[in-house]
């Protein structure tokens, strides 16, 4: 959780915990109401990709070392969320400035903001150069809008982000999802719908790429989830089946690989070692 040193070395942690500590909450939710955590447990995740790279870094020494010893990887779940936030101790360091909630404004670029349609739906839209930004504004058939020196550079428009969200969320409600979809990406503005989880196993690039897969479990047969990522163009990945029951390899594991006898294998099921 917190590393295997340090004062918090034995305290108990979850993803929440770790969020709090390394300053990403604060960064999400309204400016005027608490801090948010988000729906899923992010340094989870974030903390088993540092993990997996930690892996690859150690076998890349080991090959090009054989005979060094091995080494312990000291992964901790704090200071990979901590590592994704990039420049914010920099900002802090440097110019003082402490980061708190914007609610769905970007804090580098506007216009940047979830918009509801016409039809009900929310649209995320960012317009995060100004190439982009005056396309939005001949797209909605505001041209008006790239002359306004108001708007007339990304600093100008953060400054002035309050008139020129309104603007644009007005333009946005008068338009379906799909028409602004269509508007949008005739356009080259960065845009994608809010999408649930329904939306995406339904999304044509997901299916393209087949970002989900079908896979055979089992416990529950075949079953859709995440495909490999990234991709290889030499030698592509593929997931096999969802995952192993527990225990399940643990003959070949400790038996083939590790040379475990069956005797002892035996005295550590017995034992619940394993």
């Amino acid at each position: 959780g917190f590393g295997q040193t340090g004062p918090y070395r034995n305290k108990p942690g979850f993803a929440r915990v770790f969020e709090a500590m390394s300053g990403f909450t604060n960064l999400c939710g309204e400016p005027d109401r608490p801090p948010l955590h988000l729906g899923f447990p992010i340094a989870d995740a974030v903390a088993g990709l540092f993990g997996a790279l930690g892996i690859l870094a150690a076998l890349h020494h080991r090959r090009e070392h054989p005979d060094a010893p091995g080494q312990e990887i000291d992964c901790s779940l704090f200071e990979s969320m901590l590592r994704v936030l990039d420049f914010l101790p920099i900002e802090y360091d440097q110019l003082g400035i402490v980061r708190g909630r914007s609610g769905n404004l970007s804090q580098y670029a506007a216009p940047g903001n979830v918009y509801r349609t016409r039809d009900g739906h929310w649209a995320s839209i960012a317009a995060s150069t100004q190439s982009i930004y005056e396309r939005l504004c001949r797209a909605f058939g505001r041209s008006d809008l790239i002359d306004d020196a108001r708007f007339a550079s990304n600093p100008q428009r953060l400054v002035n982000r309050g008139v020129l969200d309104a603007i644009i969320g007005a333009e946005v409600g008068k338009r379906s999802i799909g028409e602004l979809r269509a508007l949008l990406d005739a356009n080259d503005v960065g845009f994608s719908p809010v999408n649930t989880i329904a939306d995406v196993f339904e999304d044509p690039q997901v299916r393209e790429r087949e970002a989900i897969v079908t896979v055979p479990d089992h416990e529950l047969g075949p079953l859709r989830m995440q495909g490999v990522v990234p991709k290889f163009s030499r030698t592509p990945g593929k997931v096999r089946n969802a995952g192993p029951a527990l225990g399940q390899h643990n003959q070949r594991v400790y038996g083939e690989l590790l040379g475990v006898t069956a005797e002892e294998l035996q005295r550590l099921r017995e034992s619940s070692a394993i």
